[in-house]
């Protein structure tokens, strides 16, 4: 039988980026789920987000 898993979807556009690095930079190594963070961004700039993080 598969065991339950526990699930964090967070989501933001742009302006929310100071919000998500804040956030993401105090969850730790041991955080008891999985996290899915979800970015809205402009086309010319879809790879911004992998380099704030």
């Amino acid at each position: 039988m598969i065991q339950p898993r526990d699930l964090v979807v967070i989501g933001a556009s742009r302006g929310g980026l100071e919000a998500l690095n804040q956030l993401a930079s105090g969850l730790t190594i041991d955080f008891p789920a999985a996290v899915l963070i979800v970015l809205h961004t402009s086309p010319d700039s879809p790879r911004m987000f992998a380099r704030i993080m």
